[in-house]
């Protein structure tokens, strides 16, 4: 599929920022991250392929997630992170320091933003998926860059937000709609309009579609030559190896509980890993070690570095619907087994029944989760055909290689803006 010619409308081109004649291009990710991992990761492994693949970028990651430094990070790539926050049983925002509320929280974070996307100096400034971020904490900074005027600023969308109409009230009420109008430069989304039309199901207007675009799925791949994580790890390794991943792990008790009975009640059939993540529970975490640690068919993981390479070895992969999990799943071109979260948003419901529609994963309602509908979910999944390869499903998966081009495209403009110093004020007049 050709593709789409990212950089070239939305803007003009803008004028070099201070010192850009001098150094290579300087790329920002923001993630507010307050629950779990996906925001961040998603943004590391989008750093990663640039810092691989694209000469002379300088990349900064403003992540909100404690647990970034788990992660190896490529040369050139500075993390920073800022005062945490995580959610509560009801779905809301609290401060992760019990010493703060959560209006002081946002306040501090509102100022380290600031200073380290001013001190940064990005020529680009990629917001992942909350376009004022976290209780409005970008919106500062974003007025600030808007008006200096020398910082592309970008809105990464990911495939499906929530339920539609539950997004547009929202949208409606906390002005997102105008930001997306006014403020952003572009909006790239990391999935394709063939099965998230994002623009027409959140209702955006005629002059934000002219700015968005459909990057498509950002592809998992597998490190070559790195060790197998479960090597050795069980006395019959000739049965199915399934693994099981819940995310951050923060709302994953359930479902990790249930593939851990489902595999010691039928330890002649499966072996099983599982990845807790590093967001469950101390207590959690012990109580299922405590009950099913000695099972010799199991083997638990509180985190891995080498997700991928886990899940390519697996024979079945059951897993939540978050949209990382869930693309790293289905890159594996194994059976997909997926229990999605419901609460306190749609997000993964919606993901999984259009990736059912595909028939590339079979979903499980979390509602009827338990050891026997797990179990058959498994057992259709190893009857049933494998799933079909996702191109052919119209499931591109060519977001890495366009959100580089995007890059580029941009690095190009900048650079022809940037050719005649002297006239760089008076270019941007004309801008």
């Amino acid at each position: 599929m050709k593709q789409p010619a990212l950089g070239l409308h939305g803007t003009a081109p803008r004028a070099a920022g201070p010192g850009s004649g001098s150094r290579g291009l300087r790329l920002a990710f923001y993630s507010h991250d307050s629950y779990g991992l996906g925001h961040f990761r998603r943004c590391l492994l989008l750093a990663r392929h640039i810092r691989e693949q694209l000469a002379g970028v300088e990349v900064l990651i403003v992540t909100g997630s404690p647990r970034a430094f788990f992660y190896s990070t490529p040369a050139h790539c500075e993390i920073v992170t800022i005062a945490p926050v995580t959610k509560n049983a009801k779905g809301e925002y609290v401060s992760r320091n019990l010493g703060s509320t959560l209006e002081e929280t946002i306040r501090l974070r509102k100022k380290q933003i600031r200073e380290a996307v001013h001190h940064f100096r990005p020529d680009i400034f990629v917001v992942d998926h909350a376009p004022s971020g976290l209780r409005g904490e970008l919106l500062p900074l974003l007025a600030d860059l808007k008006f200096a005027g020398h910082t592309e600023l970008v809105l990464g969308m990911r495939d499906v937000i929530d339920d539609p109409n539950r997004v547009r009230e929202t949208w409606k009420r906390d002005g997102t709609y105008r930001l997306l109008d006014e403020v952003y430069d572009q909006i790239w989304v990391y999935g394709c309009k063939e099965v998230f039309e994002v623009d027409k199901i959140y209702g955006m207007s005629k002059r934000v579609q002219e700015k968005l675009i459909y990057l498509g799925y950002l592809r998992r791949v597998r490190a070559q030559g790195t060790p197998s994580p479960v090597a050795g790890a069980f006395p019959s390794p000739d049965r199915p190896h399934l693994v099981c991943v819940v995310g951050g792990g923060g709302d994953g008790y359930p479902l990790a509980k249930s593939f851990l009975r489902m595999l010691a009640e039928r330890e002649d059939l499966w072996n099983g890993t599982l990845v807790t993540g590093p967001f469950l529970s101390r207590e959690k975490r012990n109580r299922l070690l405590e009950r099913f640690g000695q099972n010799k068919n199991v083997q638990l993981l509180r985190f891995t570095s080498h997700l991928e390479e886990l899940l390519s070895e697996a024979d079945l992969v059951v897993t939540m619907g978050g949209y990382n999990a869930v693309m790293e799943a289905v890159c594996t071109g194994k059976p997909v087994v997926i229990v999605p979260r419901v609460f306190p948003r749609k997000e993964q419901w919606l993901r999984a029944q259009a990736f059912q529609g595909l028939r590339l994963v079979s979903s499980l309602d979390p509602d009827r989760l338990d050891v026997d509908s797990l179990a058959e979910s498994v057992r259709s999944g190893f009857n049933n055909p494998l799933p079909p390869d996702p191109d052919s499903c119209g499931l591109r998966l060519d977001g890495i290689e366009n959100f580089l081009a995007g890059v580029e495209a941009f690095r190009r403009r900048i650079r022809t803006a940037g050719e005649d110093q002297y006239n760089v004020r008076s270019f941007k007049k004309r801008s």
